[in-house]
């Protein structure tokens, strides 16, 4: 009787697996979708458009921290000469001398900053670009043709699993 209920199960496991392998996918209606590799350029091209903010956003605030650093630096110079007991000529010269540092290290500032925004800002757009060239429709499309096929995955899966208990409940009558 034992020797009845292993081949009953070898029969049962090779009409699965022969139901299994009659499962047929028309690779032709599916060769122009490319789904996953369009959400994943998509998700790509965010993520870059993301640190392009960021990247944007920290050179800007880069900058303005350099600029009121220099004007601190200038207003405290200035409240440094007006404390000391100088003459009027040499007040007038050593502020003059601070407001020309502080125009010198203002160019420098933006001479430093302002080609790398600009450079950030023509990073920024390309990669807006590049995500409105994505058509929400192709994408929303994607999407529903994607949850299509995992809907019907899974009621593969389900009909797997009801035949398999089917034949387990079989085999374990026979026993």
């Amino acid at each position: 009787s034992l020797i009845v209920v292993f081949l009953i199960a070898w029969g049962i496991t090779a009409g699965i697996k022969k139901q299994n392998s009659e499962i047929t996918v028309n690779l032709a209606e599916f060769e122009g979708l490319n789904i996953k590799n369009l959400l994943d350029s998509v998700s790509k091209v965010q993520t870059n458009y993301d640190n392009a903010v960021k990247n944007r956003s920290n050179l800007v605030s880069d900058k303005e921290i350099a600029l009121a650093k220099a004007a601190e630096k200038r207003d405290s110079d200035l409240f440094l000469i007006d404390s000391l007991t100088l003459d009027a000529k040499q007040t007038e010269e050593r502020k003059a001398a601070v407001y020309e540092e502080y125009e010198a290290s203002i160019l420098a500032i933006n001479e430093s900053f302002e080609p790398r925004i600009v450079s950030a800002e023509k990073e920024l757009e390309e990669y807006k670009k590049q995500l409105d060239e994505y058509d929400t429709a192709k994408l929303e499309s994607a999407r529903q043709q994607e949850q299509a096929l995992d809907s019907e995955r899974r009621l593969h899966q389900l009909e797997i699993d009801k035949v398999s208990k089917k034949y387990e409940d079989r085999i374990n009558e026979i026993q």
